[in-house]
């Protein structure tokens, strides 16, 4: 029987599950269908049990509904044996310093998203991990390979809702229309909202790159940073990696698995 780790990342909007082979490669991707209630993440971990023995599961979650405990209680259910079930949290061990004043408020997913940077690039120059999704979080890791803090600022679409929801005159884009042409400087109302919106991101992330240096990276990561990138043309020293916290969250296992 095939055997697995398994990584569960519990977004505002989503709950997104990944298994990891034996040679350390993601075999599996599942999503839930709609929202990330408690039951819609139970019902993946038992979808992921279908696949062979769970040796071992980690967890992150920015979720405050009481509901963690029933999706710990399922992966636990799952785990093979002795094996090592992980929810990350302020307390949790792992292998980067954090500096932040409010450590119990720090969302799971952006030590995850940090963590998995720091597996991926190591240490040695300052990092900028930004992940794109319901909000749009900017992260630092500084070059010894200490997580720093960041910024929280409203996603995409939270940005094209708000426009809209304060000047209902102005039309709401969303989907296909968010995707559309992107000048520096719009020639019409749609096309100056979208500009205003996706230049203006694209903006705050040159702007914090910036402020690191010219020898830092920046790693993008969440629901749109693939098709954020190419419509903005690519920045210059930047990586797109859509599993960036389960990246974190398998770090995080391996090394809690060793002490």
């Amino acid at each position: 029987m095939e055997k697995y780790l398994l990584t569960l990342d519990r977004g505002n909007s989503s709950a997104k599950l990944a298994l990891w082979g034996e040679d350390g490669r993601i075999v599996r991707h599942i999503h839930t269908r709609s929202g990330s209630d408690e039951a819609e993440c139970v019902r993946l971990v038992l979808d992921a049990a279908s696949s062979g023995a769970i040796i071992g599961a980690a967890y992150s979650s920015v979720v405050k509904d009481g509901g963690d405990e029933a999706v710990m209680n399922a992966l636990r259910e799952v785990v093979d044996g002795a094996g090592l079930c992980l929810e990350l949290g302020a307390d949790t061990p792992m292998p980067m310093g954090v500096e932040y004043a409010t450590p119990a408020t720090l969302g799971a997913d952006r030590l995850a998203a940090a963590l998995g940077a720091l597996s991926l690039f190591g240490p040695g120059r300052a990092m900028l991990v930004v992940d794109m999704g319901s909000a749009i979080t900017y992260d630092i890791v500084d070059p010894a390979g200490t997580y720093r803090g960041g910024n929280i600022a409203p996603g995409i679409q939270a940005r094209f809702r708000g426009l809209h929801e304060v000047a209902p005159a102005l039309p709401l884009l969303n989907g296909a229309e968010g995707r559309g042409k992107l000048p520096v400087f719009g020639d019409s109302t749609e096309t100056a909202i979208r500009a205003g919106v996706v230049r203006g991101v694209e903006a705050e992330i040159r702007f914090y790159s910036r402020l690191l240096g010219g020898e830092s990276l920046t790693v993008l990561t969440g629901g749109v940073a693939e098709a954020f990138d190419q419509a903005v043309g690519g920045l210059p020293g930047s990586h797109i990696e859509p599993d960036l916290i389960h990246n974190g969250l398998k770090r995080l296992f391996e090394y809690n698995e060793t002490l």
